[in-house]
């Protein structure tokens, strides 16, 4: 096979050119879903591809997809996808080096003259973040089956602006609908959000899941009383409960669940004031693995010994589920077409879990699918400190270039 590569200089290029749009100060970009930094980044994606020759196209949930026709007309398109919206103190990669190395594979095709059986399409999927609209991932959500069109149209945001009225504000509610579009396989490129790459020297993951996520609300009640003259053995203190609880919850995840990790992210304390021992806390555990069993078998465990703190320090604890989502399993001839391309091209490449959640969970419900990993330094990603390398997006983006011509032709 002749060696063709994508132009790295060009692919750096575009990636530079959208981190322009809601730039930060210090270095990141702020690019909210459906605001106008959300439509500036949207059109000049579809100016780049309409400029090309390529067609474009959005769905009613404002999902963007740019095509190169394929020469048949009875075969679904490979689909390669990721997001442009970012949070609120983002960085220039997550998501859009996704868009811009699948928008990068295509002009790599047509420069080269090769004509592909399937069509391939480029996809900017709508609110992947889920910062200013809940849920994350909506418009892969819609385009999977597991959102209604209604549901994602309803949410609003904290000013109470409707993700339906904001959407066709910015100009980019299509008529089709997202669960009419097919497709044959899915990829999709992402920066590793994650340090393992970095840390072991490695240039591609090749991604086989993702891990399955369950979360917790947690609420503590114990006494308000004054701080001076409450001796500490006559205390029911909810933070100090709540404490121990969070200690005990690094040590299941540790040292009985190998594999596992497990986070209080947020946590409010009450009445929060300085001379009173507090009476009431709310705090949220996530916990993930790739197994569902072994996610059950820790929320028991976590229940069992966050009950028992609160026996022994004389409060009364409240823990409901929040959410799970149970781990995806990738296709396993999309991963070992991944494998075929890294090895082809000479990278090192190391087969991993994603720990984090990405929209190919969501497309995974519909089409099979697998993802490509880059090292970002020391792991750092959803910070505007977020950085990578040009030689590693482009390696990334020539595996995924050599994986779609595969998945092109297959029937």
């Amino acid at each position: 096979m002749k060696r063709i590569n994508i132009d790295s200089t060009r692919l750096w290029h575009t990636i530079m050119e959208m981190a322009k749009i809601g730039a930060t100060p210090k270095g990141g970009v702020k690019r909210l879903a459906l605001t106008e930094t959300d439509k500036a980044a949207r059109d000049l994606f579809c100016f780049w591809a309409e400029s090309d020759g390529f067609d474009c196209e959005c769905d009613s949930v404002g999902n963007i997809y740019v095509t190169l026709r394929g020469t048949s007309k009875d075969m679904f398109p490979v689909l390669i996808g990721s997001h442009l919206d970012t949070q609120p103190t983002g960085g220039k990669f997550d998501g859009i080096y996704g868009v811009m190395a699948g928008y990068e594979v295509i002009r790599t095709i047509k420069e080269q003259g090769i004509k592909t059986s399937r069509p391939i399409t480029v996809v900017n999927w709508t609110n992947e973040e889920g910062v200013r609209f809940a849920p994350a991932m909506a418009g892969s959500g819609v385009f999977s089956g597991v959102y209604t069109e209604e549901e994602i149209y309803n949410s609003k945001d904290n000013k109470g602006m409707t993700f339906e009225g904001e959407l066709k504000k910015i100009g980019y509610m299509g008529n089709k609908k997202p669960i009419d579009y097919k497709a044959g396989i899915y990829i999709e490129p992402h920066i590793e959000q994650g340090p393992i790459l970095e840390s072991g020297n490695y240039k591609i993951g090749i991604v086989k899941g993702v891990q399955g996520q369950l979360s917790l609300d947690v609420s503590v009640t114990g006494f308000e009383s004054h701080s001076g003259s409450t001796p500490m053995n006559m205390r029911k203190d909810a933070l100090l409960s709540s404490s121990r609880m969070c200690l005990a919850l690094n040590r299941i995840a540790t040292e009985q669940f190998p594999g596992s990790v497990a986070t209080v992210g947020r946590m409010i304390v009450q009445p929060g004031a300085r001379n009173t021992v507090p009476g009431k806390t709310f705090f949220t555990v996530d916990i993930r693995h790739p197994r569902k069993e072994i996610l059950f078998e820790m929320e028991a465990k976590i229940k069992q010994h966050f009950q028992n703190i609160a026996d022994e320090t004389v409060t009364k604890v409240e823990i409901k589920k929040a959410w799970f989502t149970p781990p995806v399993v990738f296709d396993n001839i999309c991963v070992e077409t991944l494998r075929k391309s890294a090895e082809f091209l000479g990278y090192n490449f190391k087969e991993m879990v994603s720990g984090a959640g990405h929209d190919a969970c969501m497309v995974n419900n519909k089409v099979p699918g697998c993802m490509i990993f880059v090292p970002c330094e020391k792991g750092i990603s959803h910070n505007e400190l977020e950085k990578a390398v040009p030689e590693d997006l482009a390696a990334g983006a020539n595996v995924l270039l050599y994986s779609v011509m595969d998945f092109a032709e297959k029937k």
